[in-house]
């Protein structure tokens, strides 16, 4: 069975008159006069409903959405999988577990025999904990070494719709980097950042600030939305 393509709505002629002058006819739909159709609201609505209204009802051809639901592909509902596919998971996913319990018995037996094998009279049982404190005390070393200064904050910017934003911009007291295809971004600060906020920016959405602490060095961070509405018909 071929799979549908996806949705994009792209505005054909966009419309201008105010949403709020518009005569009620439900929840989210309401009659222009101007054109003397029914509009409805998308604005509210996720990926998802978008395309399950648009295959409800083909004859709805003039809408209400925001700019960040015009001219990308909609992500509707996943589809399910067949249920040979399923089958054939569960089949694999019980030989795993007959795997697993073989393997695992086999490497308990493996421990046991090593086990019975005598060890060296020589050696200390107090062996392993000395070298466990040397590699610690070394560590400690090398964390002190570091300078304590500047601190580097890690994080990851994404869409409103949840994927990872890339070219998002990240600003910092005058300083701005930008975010890899995979929305992630590195940037170097004070050490003391108590208090200051970093800003995220992107196009299509409404900016963000984080505000910064001492405790956390990696922050996630979803952008809203932009909160900007446009209308008209559609295709």
């Amino acid at each position: 069975m071929p799979r549908p393509h996806p949705v994009t709505v792209h505005l054909s002629q966009p419309c201008h008159e105010s949403w709020s002058q518009m005569n009620l006819v439900a929840a989210t739909e309401r009659h222009c006069v101007a054109c003397q159709d029914v509009v409805v609201d998308f604005t509210q609505m996720s990926d998802a409903e978008v395309v399950a209204f648009l295959a409800r009802r083909p004859d709805v051809t003039c809408g209400r959405f925001t700019e960040t639901q015009l001219g990308r592909p909609l992500r509707g509902l996943p589809e399910p999988a067949p249920r040979w596919r399923t089958w054939l998971a569960t089949t694999a996913a019980l030989l795993g577990l007959r795997e697993a319990a073989a393997q695992t018995a086999q490497a308990q037996k493996a421990a046991s025999e090593v086990a019975e094998i005598p060890r060296p009279g020589n050696s200390s049982p107090n062996c392993a904990t000395d070298e466990l404190a040397q590699l610690e005390a070394q560590s400690s070393a090398s964390a002190a070494a570091l300078p304590t200064d500047s601190i580097t904050l890690r994080g990851t910017v994404l869409a409103w719709w949840g994927l990872p934003l890339p070219n998002a911009r990240v600003r910092f007291r005058g300083h701005t980097v930008h975010t890899n295809a995979f929305g992630h971004f590195t940037l170097v600060v004070p050490s003391l950042v108590e208090g200051y906020r970093m800003s995220v920016f992107s196009a299509g959405h409404d900016s963000k600030r984080i505000e910064l602490n001492h405790v956390s060095h990696r922050y996630f961070v979803r952008l809203p939305k932009k909160s900007r509405f446009v209308g008209g018909k559609f295709r």
